[in-house]
């Protein structure tokens, strides 16, 4: 996994940075993103695909409940990891309204730093899960794309060789209906290939 990146959103500068201040501390490996416009956020996710994003629930002109329905609506961002931040206790009504949103967890405040780390981490993994699922996904379709196309192309070789030897050659199934012919076989048949097609060896 490269850098993990993360995106920060909060209305207030200081909470933005307490924030970068922890997670540089406790996570120096990981990278910041951060914004107090709400409406910066879908174009900033969309761009920077940052693997967690922690976004305040209370903000002007945009809930966080809101922005996290936007993102998880869009394709590009549907699959970001987000943790809710409110400044009231998570009761179930809340909980219930942030899952239905799309959130992945969330925090009350004040947070709990070892809970807020332990959250983030959580998400990273979860992160890092879907990429490799990913790649392994991308790999294999390589591989079916490759496989298939030798399949083709060792299918045209083999209907090249059926029409050009001299011997007649012919296919049946369990019924013992005919299901391929060469060109020699309609020869020697006097029949079609169509004609053959529907018929059995009794015939």
């Amino acid at each position: 996994m490269n850098e993990p990146k993360i995106l920060a959103v909060d209305d207030l500068e200081e909470n933005l940075f307490i924030l970068r201040e922890l997670i540089n501390r406790r996570m120096p490996q990981v990278y910041i993103i951060s914004t107090t416009d709400p409406y910066s956020v879908f174009p900033l996710a969309s761009r920077e695909q940052p693997d967690t994003i922690l976004l305040d629930v209370k903000m002007p002109g945009m809930s966080g409940i809101d922005l996290c329905k936007i993102l998880k609506a869009d394709p590009d961002t549907s699959r970001i990891p987000i943790i809710l931040f409110t400044a009231h206790e998570t009761t179930p009504r809340f909980k219930a309204e942030a899952l239905e949103a799309g959130a992945d967890d969330f925090l009350s405040k004040p947070i709990d730093n070892a809970e807020l780390i332990a959250k983030i981490n959580a998400m990273l993994r979860v992160r890092n899960s879907e990429e490799q699922l990913k790649e392994m996904n991308t790999n294999l379709e390589s591989i079916v794309r490759e496989k298939t196309k030798q399949l083709s192309e060792n299918e045209r070789r083999i209907r090249i060789l059926l029409e050009t030897i001299p011997y007649g050659i012919y296919e049946c199934n369990l019924e013992l209906r005919f299901t391929l012919v060469n060109s020699a076989f309609e020869r020697l048949t006097g029949y079609s290939r169509d004609e053959l097609l529907e018929l059995y060896i009794w015939d």
